[in-house]
């Protein structure tokens, strides 16, 4: 199994091990350095440049600590010495010398038996392509193929660009056309009619030449992650033409009211007609707060489930909240306390968000996000975050 198909935090010694029994050569998605990058120009350009590469091309991983020669792995031998600083002073150049900057990376030191430790430092794909390195006047842009690293010429720059436009493009466009079918009733499961939220979760390589799951086989096993937003004390599963869809049961013949489809593609697509409604009081509300919690939990749920799956960030978020006109926020510790103005259209689609890894911050990645539901509800942002921007402990 190719070392980047297993996620960060499960890769052990034993992992690294096979790469030298199995003489694993430098490619598209690894490199391997027997020892850190040292302090001088050269130096660091070198490794910014098999960063760039990565983060350009497919993503891939840089490890430190095993010998190499003409690039098929030898012998696994590790580092020592002070580590800590070392990641320090590369993520510094990372975070400063290359621009746009690179932030879907992870680095983690993996204990050997010897008592050294082997550094991995793993980039995915960007989507805010192309990367290129700045440090001190050099100004160049690196991709990488089956040999290596190379210096990008400006045909490949332009095909970048338009990858990068385009591919944003397309996941709008997937968006649009699952909305329109949810409006028209074409669902994988039928619900309940009446508000609906919509949320979309969407790896980005799905649409730049990304991969197909076996999703049915994975969660045959284990269903539990995929469960709705609202399940009623339970909830059923089926395969189906897109990949696996769980939903909360048929009670006293009302349609269910809440799905979420897992495509094979790694997509995610949670709908919920429960948490925005019509209370007590007869009018349609957005249930604040609460409703935020709800959320930023079952997106760190689908980021687990994106994640066993193999899937590789960035990872983009979509919320749409559907026929929510006349809508008000709720905004106190009871239902009545609501402010005076409603939502003045029958559609939000809100604009996508993009986590670089899946150790982003959900609440800082989705503020911006709850600040337009709040926006369109009177509200100059959400009240589930602080002046300081941080989200709110529960009340």
């Amino acid at each position: 199994m190719p070392l980047d198909s297993i996620p960060l935090g499960s890769v052990s010694e034993e992992h690294l091990l096979r790469l030298p029994d199995d003489r694993e050569q430098e490619s598209k998605t690894i490199e391997f350095k027997l020892e850190l990058p040292g302090s001088g120009y050269e130096d660091h350009k070198k490794f910014l440049a098999a960063i760039t590469s990565f983060a350009n091309t497919v993503g891939g991983d840089l490890i430190y600590g095993v010998k190499a020669p003409n690039g098929v792995a030898e012998e696994v031998i590790g580092l020592n010495g002070d580590l800590d600083a070392a990641m320090g002073r590369l993520e510094n150049l990372v975070r400063t010398a290359i621009q746009p900057r690179v932030t879907a990376y992870n680095l983690r030191l993996i204990p050997l038996s010897n008592g050294n430790k082997v550094l991995v430092f793993r980039v995915s794909r960007s989507w805010t392509l192309p990367h290129r390195v700045t440090l001190g006047g050099h100004d160049k842009f690196y991709g990488r193929n089956s040999t290596g690293k190379y210096e990008l010429d400006v045909p490949q720059l332009r095909s970048l660009f338009l990858l990068s436009e385009s591919t944003a493009d397309r996941i709008r466009n997937f968006r649009a056309e699952r909305i329109s079918l949810i409006l028209s009733d074409q669902t994988p499961i039928a619900l309940a009619p009446g508000p609906k939220t919509v949320l979309h979760v969407v790896p980005f390589d799905t649409f730049s030449g990304g991969y197909s799951f076996d999703v049915s086989r994975i969660f045959d096993s284990n269903i539990l992650p995929l469960r709705p937003l609202t399940t009623n004390g339970g909830f059923s599963s089926r395969h189906n033409f897109d990949g696996t869809v769980t939903y909360s049961p048929v009670n006293r013949g009302i349609p269910p009211p809440s799905y979420l489809q897992l495509f094979r593609s790694g997509i995610l697509e949670l709908v919920d007609t429960r948490r925005i409604r019509a209370y007590d009081n007869g009018q349609l509300m957005i249930p604040g707060t609460g409703w935020e919690v709800e959320l930023l939990g079952a997106v760190h749920q689908y980021f687990d489930i994106q994640a066993n799956l193999g899937v590789t960030p960035p990872i983009v978020v979509m919320l749409s909240l559907l026929y929510v006109k006349g809508a008000k926020m709720y905004v106190g510790p009871h239902y009545f306390p609501m402010g005076e103005d409603k939502v003045d259209r029958d559609h939000l689609l809100v604009p996508e968000v993009m986590a670089e890894s899946f150790s982003t911050d959900i609440a800082q990645l989705l503020k911006p996000t709850f600040d337009v539901v709040w926006n369109a509800c009177g509200y100059s942002g959400s009240q589930g975050y602080g002046v300081d921007g941080q989200r709110k402990p529960p009340q």
